[in-house]
């Protein structure tokens, strides 16, 4: 799972928002509103050894399809368990290799699950990304992320919302999983970019979709990926 990149992406595009509108539209925080916790209880099965194979896609800015030369593989596997910044938590390396089967690049998140939640490190800090207690159609504050890198100071408000099950077709096997959506939302201006994540009891998450976006500024369409399961090891 890619959610420092995925933070990223939300202020890139942000950056170019704050070029495109004005300084007068608001945007409150998420808040929790309450609900009933789902069932399912192996949501985040965290376990050292366990390995899942990703396929990544492009998704092409007409169609929505997926790119099929573009494909990178992601290898992620579970480590250890260690106490990590007050959790008991997991390294979970995300490896990623090229069409050509290069290494791209090779990541480390800590995880963990506390009060049946997922909650992920960023930054040295805590946010809870399944908030599984909060229910389906329920949502709930992630964390505020600022970034001055592009030479504009952007904040972006995240947020979470568990919708209902869908069937998801993997290189594994058809799943019934719970999606998620991660919505970040430019702060004071109100503009929104959507993240889908598919979680299966007893596997984790077996999808994740970035959706085509548009740049507001010029209108130009902004590539979208799609991540999907194509093997497990448990």
């Amino acid at each position: 799972m890619r959610m420092q990149s995925l933070l990223l992406r939300f202020t890139a595009v942000a950056a170019v928002t704050l070029l495109a509108v004005g300084c007068n539209k608001k945007a409150s925080s998420p808040t929790d509103s309450g609900g009933s916790p789902i069932g399912e209880t192996n949501l985040f099965p965290l376990a050292a050894g366990h390995t899942v194979v990703y396929s990544e896609y492009a998704l092409d800015t007409t169609s929505s399809q997926r790119v099929d030369a573009t494909v990178h593989r992601h290898v992620t596997t579970v480590g250890a368990a260690v106490m990590h910044n007050g959790k008991n938590a997991f390294p979970v390396v995300d490896s990623v290799y090229t069409p050509a089967g290069d290494v791209a690049s090779v990541g480390t998140t800590y995880m963990a699950v506390d009060g049946g939640d997922l909650y992920v490190e960023f930054d040295n800090a805590w946010a809870v990304l399944f908030k599984r207690s909060a229910g389906v159609g329920t949502s709930y504050f992630v964390r505020t992320y600022t970034d001055s890198s592009t030479g504009f100071k952007v904040s972006v408000d995240v947020s979470g919302l568990v919708m209902d099950k869908e069937s998801v077709q993997t290189g594994a096997g058809t799943f019934q999983a719970y999606k998620l959506q991660l919505k970040g939302v430019v702060t004071g201006f109100g503009i929104e970019f959507p993240v889908y994540f598919y979680f299966a009891d007893g596997v984790g998450p077996i999808k994740e979709t970035t959706p085509v976006g548009s740049n507001p500024l010029t209108g130009t369409k902004i590539p979208g990926d799609e991540m999907v399961m194509v093997s497990k090891n448990f």
